[in-house]
Parts: structure tokens; sequence; C-alpha cells
């Protein structure tokens, strides 16, 4: 797991996310929770699921997950 905060959107982050699975062969399915912004998605036995959110300071915090090997 990878927790790291960025300037952009959490659409942006999204969008980040769902052109890189696309591009690496992974599935994509794209949800919104509340104020959680959610992409999730596999290639096999490889799974990955990022989450994105606006915090009150600004920041977008996102989580990345990843399993498989």
């Amino acid at each position: 797991m990878v927790n790291y905060g960025t300037a952009v959107s959490p659409a942006d982050v999204i969008s980040f996310y769902y052109a890189m699975a696309q591009k690496g062969g992974y599935s994509a399915e794209y949800r919104v929770d509340g104020a959680d912004h959610a992409i999730g998605g596999r290639k096999g036995a490889l799974a990955y699921v990022v989450y994105a959110r606006k915090l009150a300071n600004g920041v977008t915090e996102v989580d990345l997950v990843t399993s498989g090997q």
C-alpha cells in the first residue's frame, strides 16, 4: 500500500490511473462512495484499487493498494 498527497483533483488522479490500467492491460471500474473516488481492477491474479479524496486543506489524499505476484 502507498499513501500520498497531491495538488491535483481526485478526478485527475482517477483519470491517470484509469489510463495506466488500460495501457497495462488491467480492467478498470470507477465508483464514487461519498467523498472517496475509487478505481479498481484485475489482470489475471493481479489486482489493484486506488482511492482518492479531497481533504479540508485542499490536498488530495491517495491510497494505492496492489496484490498478487
